[in-house]
């Protein structure tokens, strides 16, 4: 790595701290500040993370905020109406990259092959 390319990532880090440092603003010195999310099976997420929760200790102010999320109910193969499913609060890419290739296989009947071979890729000029 040159002596450019460890400046970049310096600069970089100082932004990544500072960002951390200005989210954190107003939290007091030996205080943490922690969001989670997660899928919930039943209406009382207070009662499935409390055996998470009793590991963190002393909490000053705990929130919850639920949202629904919605799944399919129609059939695509029968009605051709292909929809995605709602972002969860997980990972929205992960989940969200399985729904669509979820999406692409119902659609044209095929398993989408991400396994290309980009050595013999080569640019050309137009």
């Amino acid at each position: 790595m040159d002596r450019e390319q460890k400046k970049k990532m310096e600069m970089k880090r100082e932004r990544d701290e500072e960002k951390i440092r200005k989210k954190t603003e107003g939290v007091g010195r030996r205080k943490l500040r922690k969001k989670k999310g997660m899928n919930g099976k039943t209406d009382h997420p207070e009662t499935e993370l409390k055996p998470g929760i009793d590991l963190l200790g002393p909490i000053d102010e705990i929130f919850f905020k639920t949202y629904d999320r919605c799944e399919l109910v129609n059939e695509p193969n029968l009605d051709n109406c292909f929809i995605s499913t709602s972002y969860d609060a997980s990972t929205h890419f992960e989940c969200t990259v399985l729904d669509v290739l979820n999406m692409y296989t119902l659609i044209t009947g095929k398993v989408l092959d991400l396994s290309v071979d980009l050595s013999a890729a080569s640019v050309t000029e137009e």
